[in-house]
């Protein structure tokens, strides 16, 4: 009875290690048929693997090329915002140093008026 036990348990013995089964038989039969299947279709589409490649790299660099374009354009936005905003901060400077100055000599307010026409 024993020995009808253990050979019972050494057929059956993958049932306690599925996940061991799985990894060793299961994954590579799935691997092996989904190659088989794509190299199958490979060749009922006829596609020129080399070409694709070169392609695939011209794809690639076009990407790389955008990236950079967008980077370096993102860049000059904040250059132009930076400048937008220096140029209002600088003019209400101005008006406010005018403000004071006619404020503090009303006289000058006359000039520029009889100068500016």
């Amino acid at each position: 009875m024993a020995k009808e036990d253990a050979g019972v348990i050494k057929q059956n013995e993958w049932l306690f290690d599925l996940l061991g089964w799985y990894r060793n038989y299961y994954w590579d039969l799935h691997n092996k048929n989904t190659t088989e299947y794509f190299d199958s279709l490979v060749r009922l589409s006829n596609i020129d693997i080399e070409q694709n490649r070169e392609t695939n790299k011209e794809i690639r660099e076009t990407v790389a090329r955008i990236n950079a374009l967008n980077r370096h354009i993102k860049k000059r936005n904040a250059v132009k915002t930076l400048l937008i905003i220096m140029i209002i901060l600088s003019a209400l400077v101005v008006l406010g140093q005018l403000f004071q100055m006619f404020q503090a000599e009303p006289e000058l307010l006359e000039i520029l008026v009889v100068i500016a026409g």
